[in-house]
């Protein structure tokens, strides 16, 4: 592909008449304009590398923005286009000498100026376009009468809540018009509904993890924390604290883990020690009953994990202060 810019090689002043065209500098050859080489082999009648003459190539995709079909030469290994496409394409002019025909009182080409120009359609504003017939620039602009920018009123910029704002295409979900605030450069849509977490309730025993801002993933079937199994006041208050801390930075199966964790603990205080009031009463026996309590039934992959999340939930909450002797349930709860 050419590039388009000052520098590139202009096609139009190429005599297409004849069989083949040479481009090169009188004491350069073969270099590269730009990163890109020259053309030496041209011909508008046969498709061949413009670079090496070679005629043996393969399709390699079509370009993004036209649609033209690309080759690829085998020898050189160089992308190209068909010949008699790129006869139309032509050099974009610099924005500072674009507009310098305007006039809003003569339907001219606003680039070079002449009153030659023909209809091509209707823009998306059911305004007539023109296209100029000079095969060196066909423009394409529409009455310069049309061509005053429509003040917009009524809309709003959803972010910053300015009233200058214009119009910035349209919105590719829904197919809506969309707008550009022109103080904070944001693109957004007037009647987008904004989304809003629904409210967390600390006195609940089943959570819904959208209300910490985490997603499930859709193949679980399920987005709920279940708090009921601890049977502990003071160890459930713990968890919930806990379960709010580990949400801001993980994911859904990983808060999930911590609190089938905490479960499974909870079980096993209710069964063999229940005279345990807090955390002043956790030691470490207790802690290795229960790592023999887990090695009765649970393959060494699972005790792992409930070791690992018990031993974070003791670490995050003594690093916070959670654990002090006279909070109380509800204090810890806040």
């Amino acid at each position: 592909m050419l590039r388009k810019d000052e520098q590139s090689i202009e096609l139009d002043l190429i005599d297409y008449s004849k069989p083949e065209v040479v481009i090169s500098n009188s004491d350069i050859n073969n270099q590269e304009i730009n990163g890109h080489k020259e053309l030496i082999y041209f011909d508008s009648n046969i498709l061949c590398c413009p670079y090496c003459g070679d005629k043996d190539f393969i399709k390699a995709g079509k370009s993004r923005v036209k649609k033209k079909q690309n080759y690829r030469c085998k020898k050189c290994k160089t992308d190209f286009i068909d010949p008699k496409s790129r006869e139309l394409c032509r050099r974009s002019s610099p924005k500072t000498s674009r507009d310098k025909y305007f006039n809003p009182n003569i339907l001219c080409c606003p680039e070079c100026g002449t009153t030659e120009v023909r209809k091509r359609g209707i823009y998306a504003d059911k305004e007539q376009q023109y296209q100029c017939k000079n095969n060196n620039c066909q423009r394409i602009f529409i009455d310069p009468k049309l061509r005053k920018i429509k003040k917009i009123t009524g809309i709003k910029c959803r972010f910053c809540h300015s009233e200058n704002c214009v119009k910035g295409g349209f919105v590719k979900s829904c197919s809506k018009q969309g707008y550009i605030c022109k103080d904070c450069g944001r693109k957004f849509d007037p009647d987008a509904k904004v989304d809003t977490l629904p409210k967390l309730s600390l006195s609940d025993d089943v959570w819904d993890a959208l209300t910490l801002g985490v997603k499930a993933p859709k193949t679980l079937g399920t987005r709920k924390l279940n708090f009921s199994p601890i049977c502990q006041p003071w160890l459930k208050a713990l968890a919930k604290k806990f379960i709010r801390f580990r949400a801001v930075n993980s994911k859904y199966n990983t808060i999930s883990g911590c609190l089938k964790a905490l479960r499974k603990f909870s079980r096993y205080l209710n069964e063999f020690y229940p005279e345990v009031n807090g955390m002043s009463d956790i030691n470490r026996e207790l802690i290795v009953d229960y790592v023999i309590y887990l090695n009765s039934d649970l393959k060494p992959n699972t005790i792992n994990d409930y070791v690992s999340k018990l031993k974070s939930f003791f670490e995050i909450g003594s690093r916070n202060n959670w654990f002090n002797s006279h909070l109380a349930p509800n204090r810890v709860n806040s």
